[in-house]
């Protein structure tokens, strides 16, 4: 089983050898519940999946939006969830009655596309996921990299603007804090407050300033708000400048775009790449700049391909064994 728990939701399903995906939950919108409300929220979706097929829990993956100890099954800092030093797979292991394996999100995601999608057949490239917040991981010499400490991609608090917005971190500036849908959504609520902002389609879709998200905001945008336009137009440069320098830093062969984000505003895949073929050095600009083929799934899906891997000893740092 997969889990996919971000910082708005969570989701599960059963996902098979081949990447395959049966018995959707569908996703649990969930606004500030405490940590073992969204424990038995978790609960929940893994056993609608379970009813849905009928088959017995031999192990659970849950890629989190957060910095985990993957061998000690702890959520080390999840900043949106505000949770530290969490033993999340004990917790849900004694629910469920079966192995519980915890991963980053991103990841996750990373595995997922690297099993089952957009890259595989590539041994140096990188994953980017930007949805709530912003998470990474890559693939490099045909290794997937997990860091010191197992917390290796967190590129949404490298530093975009010195001394810029407060981000969920410590720091400020963070490519997070401008590109993130939290990020958005605030932003959003603060401007329709002001004299320009009070007859926004935004705040006209959301009800009240309390509800706005950044999903509100790419709708207005669809139906040509001008303040939902500057704001876009915003989150494009920011983008922009961002994937710069995540290109040349990285020098993949190929990077991969997937997130809320990303599916909310298609049109910045070719804004990204002609970024990159103006603004990167030479042999960087020739990555191959592509979206996650997984969809909404890419993060159950690499979540639940992390357990199948973890419970039957496998190692995941690797490419996937071949079969025979």
């Amino acid at each position: 089983m997969g889990v996919d728990l971000g910082a708005t939701k969570v989701v599960s399903a059963w996902v098979g050898r081949d990447g395959t995906v049966d018995g959707h939950s569908g996703a649990r919108i969930y606004r500030s519940e405490g940590y073992h409300e969204l424990i038995s929220e978790i609960v929940r979706c893994v056993r609608a999946s379970q009813a849905a097929c009928r088959r017995p829990l031999a192990a659970v993956g849950v890629g989190i939006a957060a910095q985990v100890d993957s061998s000690a099954g702890r959520v080390l800092y999840a900043p949106n969830l505000k949770w530290k030093n969490r033993p999340l797979a004990a917790d849900l292991a004694r629910r469920l009655a079966c192995p519980v394996y915890l991963i980053n999100d991103a990841r996750a995601a990373t595995l997922g596309e690297w099993r089952h999608g957009a890259g595989r057949g590539s041994d140096n490239w990188l994953c980017l996921m930007v949805g709530t917040g912003v998470g990474s991981s890559a693939v490099v010499g045909g290794v997937l990299l997990e860091g010191a400490s197992n917390s290796f991609g967190e590129v949404g608090h490298l530093t975009l603007v010195s001394g810029g917005r407060p981000c969920h971190c410590p720091h400020r500036g963070c490519i997070e804090a401008y590109i993130g849908g939290w990020a958005i959504g605030e932003r959003a609520r603060r401007e329709v407050t002001l004299p320009n902002g009070r007859d926004s389609r935004i705040r006209v879709l959301a009800g009240t300033p309390g509800r706005i998200t950044a999903r509100t905001v790419f709708e207005a945008y669809r139906q040509k708000d001008p303040l939902a336009i500057r704001l876009v137009q915003s989150v494009e440069q920011y983008f922009a400048d961002a994937i710069v320098g995540l290109v040349n830093g990285f020098n993949p062969e190929r990077l991969v775009l997937g997130g809320g984000i990303i599916e909310g505003l298609p049109h910045l895949l070719p804004i990204l790449r002609q970024a990159i073929r103006t603004h990167c050095q030479p042999s960087e600009s020739k990555v191959h700049v592509v979206r996650a083929r997984l969809g909404a799934d890419t993060v159950l899906i690499g979540a639940g391909t992390y357990a199948l891997e973890r419970h039957r000893g496998r190692s995941v740092r690797g490419p996937a064994a071949r079969p025979g």
